[in-house]
């Protein structure tokens, strides 16, 4: 960890860059499968920069480097790699499993996250002597901290992002935002009232200053009409606010009236990805991870047919044809349903597989005499065996 936070260069985190190719250079990379790599990706480089990330807003360019070795570690188990050896964007890997990623986290968003824990204890009305250290030297205002002060410069890089994802329970009113917390009406006032909001001379008000003076003190002499009309209803909304003796309490969002977490804030940030259920049938298999993940590219078309790499300009065409089969392209489709040997297979277990695609398992076999709770596992199987045989060939 570097001894001052001020002014640091790349050169500065070759430590944790160093412990990063330590881990990765100990790890026989080729020799294990892809559900072991991203076992460890998850596991262990997720958590690598954890400590670094709690205490420091990390340059651009060194978290680029980080996920360029973990992207590369996944999909090559080499040092580096290229677009053409990645199968899936990595934009898509990093997003939830059931966002239809792989629930790889990303490090700059974790860094955000973690660094805005930081600023959640600055909430927190338990007394610790840092903040008491804190408040004595600036104050108890957050925004009272210097802008040029380390402090002050974590503090504005996380606090608005911290409020989006909390709402206050309220006490006091003491460390409540009047304007921009989030304490009433399920939102902040200056999204509610956003013309009443642009005539405060003091938009970082408390509630407690508000209560105990007046509301008409925080704004401009002359309000608009649209102002007028706002002041009138938020006049009326607030008086029967009430505040008390105990602390402001804060909560997350979601879920609803929980106390903040780190994790907890990484999935409210990326709770606009849109939900896959489909891809979750195959990662709440009781199957090895490396099926899973067989199964995970199957369902986005991307594994490595040759038909698929000849769209991606790998193989010639003439190269790209079925080994049984010489006329035909090795589509998925084709490779585990269409090919005479594929279609001997389910012939014999007596499933039928008209109008149906390998991308969609879970289809398969609906009338076979199989259990639900293992139906989509041993179709599965039988894709990812018949995968197998065909690298073999």
């Amino acid at each position: 960890m570097p001894l001052s936070p001020y002014k640091l260069r790349l050169a500065d985190y070759q430590p944790l860059i160093n412990i990063f190719d330590r881990y990765l250079a100990g790890w026989k990379a080729r020799l294990l499968s892809t559900g072991g790599r991203l076992t460890l990706v998850r596991a262990v480089l997720n958590s690598l920069p954890v400590y670094y990330m709690s205490s420091l807003a990390l340059p651009k360019k060194l978290c680029e480097i980080l996920e360029s070795k973990r992207r590369a570690f996944l999909w090559t188990g080499e040092d580096t790699c290229n677009g053409a050896q990645c199968l899936i964007a990595w934009d898509q890997a990093c997003k939830a499993k059931d966002a239809g990623g792989l629930g790889i986290k990303r490090i700059e968003d974790q860094n955000k996250c973690l660094l805005m824990k930081f600023t959640s204890r600055l909430h927190d009305p338990i007394t610790l002597p840092w903040k008491t250290w804190l408040h004595d030297q600036y104050g108890a205002a957050l925004l009272s901290y210097p802008s040029d002060s380390y402090i002050g410069k974590l503090v504005s890089h996380c606090l608005n992002l911290f409020r989006q994802q909390t709402m206050v329970r309220l006490g006091d009113g003491n460390s409540t935002a009047f304007w921009l917390d989030t304490w009433i009406m399920g939102a902040p006032l200056s999204d509610t009232f956003p013309s009443l909001f642009s005539h405060s001379i003091a938009p970082h008000v408390t509630v407690r200053e508000i209560l105990q003076t007046s509301l008409r003190g925080n704004l401009r002499a002359r309000l608009t009409n649209a102002a007028a009309a706002e002041f009138q209803i938020l006049t009326d909304c607030i008086a029967e606010v009430t505040i008390t003796g105990s602390a402001d309490r804060r909560l997350m969002i979601h879920p609803v009236n929980a106390p903040f977490t780190s994790s907890g804030a990484y999935s409210i940030l990326h709770s606009d990805d849109a939900n896959e259920l489909d891809a979750m049938r195959i990662w709440n298999t009781k199957l090895p991870v490396k099926v899973k993940f067989f199964g995970w590219l199957l369902y986005y078309g991307r594994l490595n047919t040759r038909a698929h790499l000849h769209y991606r300009g790998i193989r010639a065409l003439e190269d790209s044809m079925c080994e049984h089969c010489t006329t035909e392209l090795e589509t998925d489709d084709h490779l585990f349903l269409r090919c005479p040997r594929a279609r001997a297979i389910w012939d014999r277990l007596h499933i039928d597989t008209d109008g149906l695609t390998p991308r969609m398992p879970w289809l398969f076999g609906v009338s076979a005499p199989l259990p639900d709770q293992i139906h989509i596992d041993m179709i599965l199987l039988i894709l990812w065996h018949t995968w197998k045989a065909r690298n073999a060939l």
